[in-house]
Parts: structure tokens; C-alpha cells; sequence
């Protein structure tokens, strides 16, 4: 507390001193709190569309600033346009037209292939005029460059078909290699098998179900290839569901009217047709089976060793056949694997006959 002898600077008083008016100290006096500024708002984010810079640009094209300008009427009916709501005229154009044709179609090309449909707070953006016109006319592009590719494969089976012959007996013996100069084995003329093209999975119960392939556990299309001891192919086949049986196969293709007397075929165990052969005056080589016995003896041992070496050079062909592209994939690779599309299926013998046709430009397998 102040008592009679305590002073009071002259800062702390209104006048300066002690005056009628304001006898007292009242200035910094030392316990007054400070008050904290409130904090300010965040800023509310500009809103850049389109639409609202058109009608922002309008209202400051409209109004008109407050200095005079002589000959106009500055009455408060002209100049209050923050009251007065602008009415949009009747739309000519949509917003999507004032933007650049082609950069929305690269928006939405990528917008569509990925599934990011709403961009640019527009829910409806893949339905607009220009980017379901661009996506048209991509589709149609693409219908007409298929139609193209497979009128091309058409034509190219056409012409290289007659690389697929079957060469006469006296040039199959000039051209034997070595390893086919055995005993019992230089006759041998036809080396066949049956190979498996996977396929993509029909919506049609029926061509599901006759194309299944227990074998392979997928969807297939199954053909017949047979190639001369030095690698060429010499016979194709047509392509049959991937339920069809090797014998049954072999048996309604058009393979055994290649045949002549005296020829020599050599294929897999599973082809049992040696008594078609024979109607045919030709020779069967398959590896021998058990017949109910425990083991093989030594000569079905060695006779089984000498085949699987000989007919080795028809998996290699078969490989060879399966590196073209449009077999293993399509034009395009599948999303699920190696799979030949439905809309190729329908021309997929003109496809293997090309590609076997190439395939016979390439170097012998065997010399």
C-alpha cells in the first residue's frame, strides 16, 4: 500500500499530474492482462473453375469503379451491382467447349484406362460429347485395323501355303540326316504330334466345354503337325476343340491321304494307329509299352531311348511354331496369360499356316 511519502511517476497519470478531472493514476499501471490476438480464419481456397472466373470477369466488365467519369449516371440504382444477381443467358456453349479438345481427350484417355472417373468436380466426365466422340472414333480405328490385320493373314496364307508340301521319297533320302541312318529308321518319313494353342475362355457353354483340355486344364485349340526328319513341316492340320483324343484327330484329318506305300511314321505312344497304317501299307514307330509286364526288357529300353531321340526334333518344331507372337498371345497380350482372343479363333488356321510356312525359311533342325 502508499503511504504519504510515496511518489507516482507523471507516465502514470492522464494530464501528465494529478488534476481535478482525473485525480488518479490509471496509465501502465502494471496489471492489466494482455489480450492475445484472436487467430485469423484460414483462408477459404480460391475457387479457379472456369465458370467462376467467367462470372467474375462479367460482374467486373458490368460494374463499373466509383470515380466519376462525366456523362454517366452514378446514381445508387447504377452502381449497387453487388446486390443485383446476374443471370446467365441461355447456354450456347458448355464448359467442356472452352476447354482444349485435345487435352480433355488426353485427360480422359487416362481417366477411362484407369477408372479415375471423377476428376475436376464432374462425376459425369466420360460421358461428355468430345471425349465418347474421341473414344469412338478410337474403337472404330481399331475395328478397322483388325479387319485389316486379319484380311492380311488371309491373304498371306494364301500365298505361302504351298511352302507346306510334302517332298518325295527320293528327296527325304538326300536330305536324311544322320542320326535318322539306322536300321529300320531311314524310311521314317513323318514324324507327327499334337500340340495345344491356349485360347480365351467363351461365354458359349457348348465351345467351353469342347475346347476344355483336360491335359492342359485350361481352354485350347488342339491341331495335328507332322515335319520331315530334318525339321520341315509337311502337313498342318485344322484346328479342333482341345477335347478332341490325338487318335481321333489323326484319323479325321486329312493326314493319312499324304500317305504312300512303304512310308514310315514315328509319333508318341498315345497314337495307336497302327491298323490305320496298315490299311495304308505304312509302318508305325512308337515306344513300346508294358503289355502287363513289371519292366522293360533291355531291347524296349533301347528301342524306347533311339525313338525319344529321334522324335525330339518334332517338340523342337512345335516350339519353333509357338515363338510367333500371334500364336503365343494374340496381336496383344492377354491380361490373363498366353491366350489366343475369340475374334482370332475364327482364323487361326490361316495364322498357323503362316507362321509354319515361315517356319520353313528357318535352317533344318537336324542335319
Amino acid at each position: 500500500m502508499p503511504n504519504k511519502d510515496s511518489r507516482v511517476c507523471h507516465l502514470h497519470f492522464v494530464d501528465g499530474e494529478p488534476a481535478a478531472e482525473n485525480p488518479d493514476p490509471t496509465l501502465q499501471l502494471g496489471h492489466s492482462k494482455k489480450t492475445r490476438a484472436s487467430k485469423s480464419p484460414p483462408p477459404t481456397p480460391r475457387d479457379n473453375s472456369l465458370a467462376v472466373r467467367s462470372r467474375k470477369r462479367a460482374k467486373l466488365d458490368t460494374c463499373s469503379d466509383e470515380i466519376p467519369v462525366p456523362g454517366l449516371d452514378h446514381s445508387a440504382e447504377n452502381l449497387a451491382c453487388d446486390d443485383v444477381e446476374l443471370q446467365d443467358a441461355e447456354p450456347s456453349t458448355s464448359i467442356n467447349d472452352c476447354v482444349d479438345i485435345d487435352r480433355a481427350s488426353v485427360i480422359h484417355d487416362h481417366c477411362y484406362v484407369y477408372g479415375w472417373y471423377e476428376i475436376n468436380e464432374n462425376s459425369n466426365f466420360c460421358m461428355n460429347t468430345c471425349c465418347s466422340k474421341s473414344r469412338q472414333d478410337k474403337d472404330k480405328k481399331i475395328v478397322e485395323l483388325s479387319e485389316k490385320i486379319q484380311e492380311l493373314i488371309k491373304i498371306l496364307a494364301n500365298e505361302l501355303k504351298c511352302l507346306i508340301y510334302n517332298p518325295s521319297m527320293e528327296v527325304v533320302k538326300k536330305t536324311l540326316p544322320k542320326k535318322f541312318k539306322k536300321p529300320g529308321y531311314c524310311k521314317v518319313r513323318h514324324i507327327i504330334d499334337c500340340t495345344e494353342i491356349f485360347i480365351e475362355t467363351s461365354s458359349n457353354p457348348v465351345i467351353r466345354a469342347s475346347t476344355w483340355s483336360d491335359y492342359k486344364h485350361h481352354n485350347t485349340a488342339k491341331i495335328l503337325v507332322s515335319i520331315t526328319p530334318n525339321g520341315a513341316f509337311n502337313f498342318i492340320s485344322e484346328t479342333w476343340g482341345g477335347r478332341t483324343s490325338d487318335v481321333h484327330l489323326t484319323r479325321e484329318s486329312e493326314f493319312y491321304n499324304i500317305l504312300e506305300p512303304y512310308d514310315a511314321v514315328m509319333a508318341d505312344r498315345g497314337f495307336t494307329i497302327a491298323e490305320d497304317l496298315l490299311l495304308h501299307r505304312a509302318d508305325l514307330f512308337i515306344p513300346p509299352g508294358k503289355r502287363g509286364q513289371e519292366q522293360f526288357t533291355k531291347a524296349d529300353v533301347q528301342k524306347t531311348k533311339t525313338i525319344a531321340n529321334l522324335r525330339i526334333f518334332v517338340e523342337q518344331a512345335i516350339r519353333r511354331l509357338k515363338t510367333f507372337r500371334i500364336i503365343k498371345a494374340g496381336i496383344f497380350i492377354h491380361a490373363s496369360g498366353n491366350e489366343l482372343p475369340t475374334s482370332l479363333i475364327g482364323n487361326l488356321d490361316n495364322i498357323i499356316t503362316v507362321c509354319a510356312a515361315l517356319c520353313n525359311l528357318y535352317k533344318p533342325l537336324c542335319k
